[in-house]
């Protein structure tokens, strides 16, 4: 499949800036944009504006999330290319454990949209069906791929602001449970709980580097 054949875009993201930067970036690159909010809004424009390509934010406020869009996408539209642009290294880190993306979707981090050319290389190897190429999510350079889910579960909520208290209470477990995950998460990221720095802090501080610091639950 030639990627130049296809140019028609459709931004799913509820973020306003980005969706200003992103339709920017791609019109300069010759492709038509539609931008929508929600998977609601999405929706409409999948047959409204027929997109050759979808590009989607993972995080999409309430309802339902940029995975549910994109198994959407797979099953009604099959003939789009799908693409998650995110600020998270994985489906994991952004709060999806357990979910999977739809064959031959590509996932790539936002900080792409600062260089136009790279973010048209990731559509047009998506396009081409070089789907490995733009896995962003299977680097296996990327520092938490050391911690199980469950640990990664209970850092997400520490970056999040919850006690030990309140994520035993989230997780259904005990607080001793809960601490010996967070034990062993300073252990898998070579975190001295003796040493001079908060090793709380440090493990937050090194998930926010990598993923930002994430939407508190209610």
């Amino acid at each position: 499949m030639d990627p130049h054949w296809l140019r028609r875009v459709l931004l799913v993201d509820d973020d306003p800036l980005m969706t200003s930067l992103l339709r920017d970036v791609l019109e300069q690159k010759g492709f038509e944009v539609n931008a929508a909010s929600s998977v609601a809004d999405a929706r409409d424009a999948l047959v409204a504006f027929d997109p050759d390509i979808a590009l989607i934010d993972l995080e999409l406020g309430g309802g339902p999330s940029g995975v549910d869009m994109a198994h959407l996408i797979h099953a009604q539209h099959p003939g789009v290319v799908i693409i998650i642009l995110t600020r998270y290294p994985d489906l994991a880190t952004a709060g999806f454990p357990d979910a999977t993306l739809p064959p031959g979707a590509g996932f790539i981090r936002k900080d792409l949209v600062e260089d136009p050319d790279q973010i048209v290389a990731a559509i047009d190897a998506v396009v081409a069906e070089r789907t490995d190429e733009v896995r962003h999510d299977r680097d296996g350079s990327r520092a938490f791929d050391v911690l199980t889910p469950a640990q990664l579960e209970v850092l997400t909520l520490m970056s999040q602001g919850f006690d030990n208290d309140a994520i035993a209470t989230r997780r259904g477990c005990s607080v001793s449970s809960v601490a010996n995950l967070i034990a062993e998460i300073y252990k898998r990221l070579g975190i001295d709980p003796r040493g001079e720095l908060n090793p709380r802090v440090e493990a937050v501080r090194q998930f926010a580097q990598v993923s930002g610091l994430p939407e508190r639950t209610s």
